[in-house]
């Protein structure tokens, strides 16, 4: 359809001028009127009224009547409806990624964007903050803010003022002053607080607003290290919180009236140090009181779990009496493969129980744990769904392929290449994509985590990628895929079979492995990096892939020496390979057997090999 927007005021003409890709505006089209108000759109034949809320939302609601014909009035079930996006394991988005990306929020009718840093920004003096990490200036900073405020997507900074600051440690500059021990900060010194000092002034200068997300989780160590050897053991929980207090009190002084944190640490000083089991607990006074007044805590759980468990979390969040933001996850960070299907129904659940328990702001995160494999338009499906849940958008196929120009069971195809074996009851998410690609071509940890056959299965997963290889638009991300599925045809297996023909006895067999499996496996793995470095720098910028560098060509070089040494045993220069001489043995934690694949999301899991992340 063809839509007049002569009558629209400058500022949204001007938005619209961004999405000339979406909509064809022509003066000969339907004539569209806007007014603000409650989200409403109405239809005449003739005349498209839409009123909105806020300035994104006119984007959404045109999209939804130019996809769907929706008419009538439109309710999200959130105040604030958020996407987080993790910038800071490698993969650091383009500036032209994040616009595109913050476009594709408004057009789904999210109304903000939260940009996860840690110290992948520019300070002013600090030269080896973020240094060689692809860290963003002021001046990308700014223009992302810009951008946002242009198509009426607010942008909030995500920073870590407590822990999760490993970017830095690698620095004498930082382990000296700064760092306390493993990745948390020094709490108490003054050093640490000139340094946060500064980047809650850049990120005032950059983005401006009331609203930043302050971190404070995961802090596990904090006052076990320097502290305690400056000052003896302290109470930890006093420690937090003199140091939250002064945090927040920076955080003012620059104008960041409304912080946020994530809620684990008092969430665990109620509840005897554990977060992820928090039912029934009642909460003192004592710990409220401990919460300045003006904080909104953020409680995260990104699996799937029962109602009862929401409930459970959502109790003891309430007692806080603080303003409340539930941050669920769109999985990007089991390797390279997204899992959109396993996070929609997450999300299902999720919004199912905030609506229950009154929970009024939702933040979608997209954290990029061991490297930022997965790319992030892999899980545009989850985005949309949750989107349409959220709204009560019941026709969100239809509007899923007008965003997109594929059907929404068809891009899920993406998540494939981890559906080769069956994943248990009691955890049913697997990565085997990742934990197979880099299992050992002679070790083989995880051969236990596989059956006979197995492998073959990635001959179909394939040829259903590669149907969508050649899109224009999304071509890229299914290609990578394609790549990866007939890497796993080869290497899934390839140390299983392997070891049988040793241990059979079979050198015939084993001879015929060593040449053809080993070769062809190497043949596409080398294919599956060209595939992945191009997504790669479609999305991101270069800083963070020297990690794929290391990680698939270490792999290669793996298997040219597996099959060396195979053809060294059969050429009779080897006595035997000691590698198979060993059993295999389980390495299932959790998990039963009955769905055989386990969890293991990070390299260093699979491999013996540690690295940088």
């Amino acid at each position: 359809m063809k839509y007049n927007i002569c009558t629209l005021n400058d500022e949204l003409k001007k938005m619209l001028y961004e999405y000339t890709s979406f909509f064809d505006f022509d003066k000969s089209g339907i004539l569209v009127e806007a007014t603000k108000g409650k989200d409403f759109i109405s239809f005449n034949g003739e005349k498209l009224k839409i009123t909105y809320s806020c300035k994104s939302h006119f984007v959404y609601l045109l999209h939804l009547f130019n996809s769907t014909g929706i008419t009538g009035e439109i309710n999200c079930c959130f105040d604030d409806f958020l996407v987080m996006v993790d910038m800071a394991r490698n993969s650091v988005k383009t500036v032209e990624t994040v616009k595109e990306f913050m476009r594709y929020l408004a057009l789904m009718g999210y109304k903000g964007f939260q940009i996860y840093l840690e110290d992948v920004f520019e300070i002013t003096d600090e030269p080896y903050f973020g240094h060689m990490r692809g860290r963003y200036t002021q001046a990308e900073m700014k223009e992302i803010a810009e951008y946002g405020r242009l198509i009426g997507i607010k942008c909030i900074p995500a920073i870590q003022t407590l822990a999760h600051l490993a970017g830095i440690t690698r620095w004498c500059k930082f382990q000296l002053s700064v760092i306390e021990i493993d990745d948390v900060l020094f709490c108490g010194e003054e050093a640490t607080y000139q340094l946060i000092e500064k980047m809650f002034a850049t990120m005032q200068e950059c983005f401006g607003g009331e609203e930043i997300n302050l971190g404070m989780d995961e802090a596990y160590r904090v006052g076990l290290g320097k502290y305690l050897n400056k000052h003896g053991y302290t109470n930890r929980s006093e420690i937090l919180v003199k140091h939250l207090k002064r945090v927040v009190e920076i955080a003012k002084k620059y104008g960041f009236t409304k912080p946020m944190i994530w809620n684990d640490m008092f969430v665990r000083l109620a509840n005897g140090g554990n977060y992820l089991n928090a039912k029934n607990v009642k909460v003192s006074d004592d710990v409220i009181d401990l919460i300045p007044e003006n904080l909104t805590l953020t409680c995260w759980k990104y699996l799937k779990e029962s109602q009862a468990y929401y409930d459970g979390m959502f109790s003891i969040q309430k007692q806080f009496k603080r303003p409340v933001y539930y941050a669920s996850g769109a999985a990007t960070w089991y390797g390279v493969t997204p899992m959109n299907k396993y996070s929609m129904s997450q999300n299902k659940e999720a919004i199912k129980a905030c609506k229950r328990n009154g929970i009024t702001n939702y933040m979608v995160t997209i954290w990029g744990d061991d490297g930022g494999e997965c790319a992030l338009y892999s899980i545009l499906p989850v985005l949309w769904y949750t989107s349409a849940i959220a709204y009560n958008v019941k026709d969100y196929k239809k509007g899923f392929k007008a965003l997109t120009g594929i059907d929404i069971d068809k891009f899920t195809r993406l998540d494939t290449p981890n559906d080769a074996t069956p994943v248990a009851p009691i955890f049913p998410i697997s990565e085997q994509s990742k934990y197979m690609l880099y299992n050992d071509p002679l070790i083989g940890l995880y051969d236990c985590a596989m059956s006979e056959g197995d492998g073959e299965k990635y001959k179909s997963i394939a040829s259903k990628l590669h149907s969508l290889s050649g899109n224009e638009k999304w071509g890229y991300l299914f290609k990578t895929q394609e790549m990866l599925a007939k890497t796993l045809y080869y290497k899934y297996e390839l140390c299983a079979k392997a070891k049988k023909a040793y241990n059979d006895g079979n050198k015939a067999e084993l001879e015929k492995i060593a040449k053809n499996d080993y070769k062809k496996a190497i043949y596409w793995l080398d294919k599956y990096y060209l595939a992945l470095r191009a997504q790669w720098y479609k999305e991101n910028k270069s800083f963070g892939f020297e990690e794929q560098d290391y990680r698939i060509g270490g792999l290669k070089q793996r298997l040219l020496n597996a099959q060396a040494i195979i053809k060294a045993y059969l050429n009779g220069e080897i006595q035997k390979i000691e590698e198979f001489e060993q059993p295999t043995l389980s390495v299932c934690c959790d998990e039963t057997q009955t769905g055989k694949a386990v969890c293991a999301r990070t390299f260093r899991e699979v491999t013996s090999v540690k690295m940088f992340l």
